[in-house]
Parts: C-alpha cells; sequence; structure tokens
C-alpha cells in the first residue's frame, strides 16, 4: 500500500475533509496508518447514522446503510412472522437492529471516511496538481444541504 503521511497528501486530505475538520479526521486516522480497517468513535456517525454518510458526501456508503436497514427490517419481520411471534416482537427487533447497525457505523464511521477519502485522492493522482485539488474541494467537505433535507423529510415522515 503506498504510504499515506506525506506532504502531498496531508495536502490533499485537508483539502478532501475541509479545513475546519480535518485536525478531529487527522488525529483518528494517525495512529492507523498502513490499516484499511480500524475502530474509532465518531458520535455523529452513530448519532445521525446515514444522515452524517450524506452530509460527508458518501452517498453510495448511505444509500448502502438505508438499503441495509430496509432488508434487514423485512428479514426481521419475516422470520417473526414465520416464529407465529407476537407483533409487538417486531418493535424489539427493529429498534435492536437499528441501534446495532447505529453502533457499527459508530465504531467504524472514522474507518469508512478514511477509505472513502483515500479512494478519492487515488482516483485523481494522474491529474495535474491544480485538477487534483479542485477534484479533493468538489468531492470532498460536507454537503449541508442534502443532509438537511432528509432530516426535514425523516422527521415529517415520522
Amino acid at each position: 500500500m503506498e504510504e499515506r503521511n506525506t506532504t502531498r497528501d496531508a495536502f490533499l486530505e485537508a483539502q478532501f475533509v475541509g479545513e475546519k475538520y480535518y485536525t478531529y479526521y487527522a488525529e483518528k486516522w494517525a495512529s492507523h496508518e498502513g490499516g484499511t480497517l480500524f475502530i474509532s468513535w465518531n458520535w455523529a456517525a452513530f448519532f445521525l447514522g446515514p444522515i452524517w454518510l450524506l452530509y460527508r458526501k458518501m452517498y453510495l456508503q448511505g444509500a448502502f446503510f438505508v438499503f441495509a436497514l430496509f432488508f434487514l427490517e423485512i428479514f426481521a419481520a419475516r422470520v417473526l412472522s414465520a416464529a407465529a411471534l407476537p407483533l409487538y416482537w417486531f418493535g424489539y427487533a427493529d429498534a435492536a437492529l437499528r441501534d446495532g447497525l447505529r453502533v457499527l457505523l459508530g465504531v467504524f464511521g472514522n474507518c469508512v471516511y478514511m477509505n472513502h477519502m483515500l479512494g478519492a485522492i487515488m482516483r485523481n493522482k494522474g491529474k495535474s496538481a491544480p485538477e487534483i485539488v479542485d477534484a479533493m474541494v468538489r468531492g470532498g467537505g460536507t454537503n449541508i444541504a442534502l443532509a438537511g433535507i432528509v432530516l426535514i423529510l425523516i422527521s415529517m415522515s415520522s
């Protein structure tokens, strides 16, 4: 694996994450050099779940999270109905699945975000320096508008 901790990569990482939050993520990632799977707690990922993924422009991961939850709930409903368990058990199973996925995202959120960022850097390595910086700024950072819209839609549906 390519060495990540070069001056250029640190600069690109800062451009991708954004200056405001780069120090936070750099500290989380610093002790995990060379590894692509690590445990590091992220409160925002835990509490906001897929909204945090969308806020951090991880659209594919956010869609995967929502679909995983959807299919796990369908699976739980089928298992509970096949076992002829009372309907209120679905509420318990649903809460357990949601909480379990939230904990997983809280535990691995920083890892997912680091790998997302590294993938963006690697996809743009062949470009000129200004093009790479532009790609990092456009592809990284945050999308507060989309996260806000999704949060409003979720609030309205509840």
